[in-house]
């Protein structure tokens, strides 16, 4: 069901009505919705979102019904497969379940003459991403070519733009725009700057080499949220290494020049 509402009160031992029961510990509601539709084994589609939500009587608003409880016991739970809906209450009153369309993230993704090419493109590319699941299935990567600089050694790219003023919510408005760049497995990584991790755009600027996730989530005003993610490929140039005691891993010196090398050529 969703948009009815209903009142739950606790009885006094003696009869009547006790308003606004508090409860020691939260107690879980759980509902079922379309009911027709779970026996016929149809999950609820992932846009929708089901949220419980109590009356407040003193800013006339329908407010989450976890906010009944303190921040530390707030939880609720959705499983689209199950079209259950969960949440811990923590007193009693009325409640109403509406239902509200998540939001739609838009990213958009500015990388001047970038190519594009998938994780399992390539054996190098693919073993590069064998830790990460959703990587190595097959993911587009935005190539960012990294350039060395010939003194210090440090590896910088052209900076990327990305656009998220476009996300757009059909049922309310959109609230909050965050950034964040992960690298594989979702792990923090410095392979990346970003210049604004809550507005409207942000530039991503590389430092080292990685392939890192940037995403977006938008955030509306009943914190329905969606995602929208980018790969990119931060690629680094070979090392040339010139003499017979050179190796293909040579670092830099201790204070992060490179030393000189004398070149004949015939």
């Amino acid at each position: 069901f969703g948009d009815y509402s209903f009142t739950l009160k606790a009885k006094k031992p003696g009869g009547g009505v006790q308003e606004g029961y508090q409860f020691e510990k939260p107690i879980i509601i759980s509902m079922l919705y379309s009911v027709q539709k779970i026996l016929d084994g149809e999950s609820a589609p992932t846009d929708w979102e089901p949220s419980l939500t109590i009356y407040d009587v003193k800013t006339k608003e329908w407010i989450p019904a976890k906010l009944t409880c303190p921040p530390e016991k707030q939880w609720d739970e959705i499983i689209h497969a199950e079209r259950r809906y969960s949440v811990a209450v923590c007193h009693l009153t009325q409640f109403a379940l509406f239902f509200q369309k998540r939001p739609t993230a838009v990213l958009q993704e500015y990388a001047p003459d970038s190519m594009r090419v998938w994780t399992n493109f390539s054996t190098e590319l693919a073993r590069m991403v064998t830790a990460d699941a959703v990587a190595s299935a097959g993911v587009e990567v935005v190539h960012i070519p990294l350039t060395r600089h010939p003194v210090t050694g440090a590896l910088s790219g052209i900076s990327v733009h990305f656009d998220g003023s476009e996300s757009f919510d059909i049922d309310g408005t959109v609230t909050d725009r965050l950034w964040s760049v992960r690298g594989l497995n979702g792990a923090t990584t410095a392979a990346a700057t970003l210049s604004d991790a809550s507005g409207m755009t942000t530039t991503l600027t590389p430092v080292s080499n990685g392939i890192v996730r940037m995403t977006l989530k938008v955030i509306d005003n009943s914190n329905g949220t969606r995602d929208a993610d980018v790969w990119l490929w931060l690629d680094s140039p070979p090392v040339a290494a010139l003499g017979p005691t050179a190796t293909a891993n040579t670092p830099a010196a201790a204070n992060g020049v490179w030393p000189p090398v004398l070149v004949h050529a015939a």
